[in-house]
């Protein structure tokens, strides 16, 4: 406010001076009036650049803003992307521990597996011994009492000992057991064979 008051107060001056020299009849040259008539830009047009410096102003403050803007911004990114890495982190340390959990498990159930395998194995050694010795002791009777013993039994237990008995025996007890009760017995011995594979010579 001072710097415009001065100005104004130069300006009046120097005006009023130019008024007296030309009254007086001093003529001056005209690059010389317009010497003492020009002022230094700051002081000729104070309003323009205080314009032009606040304009300057405003504009490094837009600046300064948008870069904090962009820095508050890559901040928060940043942040973001380090609480995914953190989750990321958590989620492969807790994928590696099922891991580890399900092959333990694989590897339990694995065990399990071959000992039931051996298990069944040997059930299944046992209950071959058994109807070989249930054959053994069918082919001592005489065939009409072992067709007739045998037709009484369920058919998986029929088969077995039939499947266990030697040729000679088994045909000539087949000829005292019931036609439809032969063609179920015939038929588990068909599934058996087919499971277990071709059967034995007798």
């Amino acid at each position: 406010m001072k710097k415009i008051l001065i100005t104004c107060e130069i300006v009046l001056v120097i005006f009023v001076l130019t008024k007296i020299i030309a009254i007086g009849g001093i003529v001056v040259k005209t690059d010389m009036m317009h010497q003492y008539l020009s002022v230094s830009p700051a002081f000729a047009e104070p309003s323009r650049v205080n314009f032009e410096d606040r304009k300057i102003r405003d504009i490094g403050t837009d600046r300064l803003l948008k870069e904090r803007e962009l820095l508050a911004s890559l901040m928060k990114r940043q942040e973001e992307l380090e609480t995914r890495e953190r989750d990321l982190q958590n989620e492969k340390h807790n994928l590696t521990i099922m891991k580890k959990e399900i092959l333990a498990r694989i590897e339990q159930l694995r065990e399990l597996e071959e000992r039931l395998t051996i298990l069944v194995e040997s059930i299944k050694e046992v209950d071959e011994r058994k109807y070989q010795d249930l054959a053994r002791i069918y082919e001592s009777f005489p065939p009409a009492h072992a067709g007739s013993m045998l037709e009484r039994l369920d058919n998986e237990t029929a088969a077995a000992i039939i499947m266990n008995m030697k040729r000679a025996k088994a045909g000539a007890m087949w000829e005292h057991i019931k036609p439809e009760r032969a063609l179920e017995i015939t038929k588990e011995i068909t599934d058996r064979q087919l499971s277990l594979g071709s059967p034995r010579e007798k």
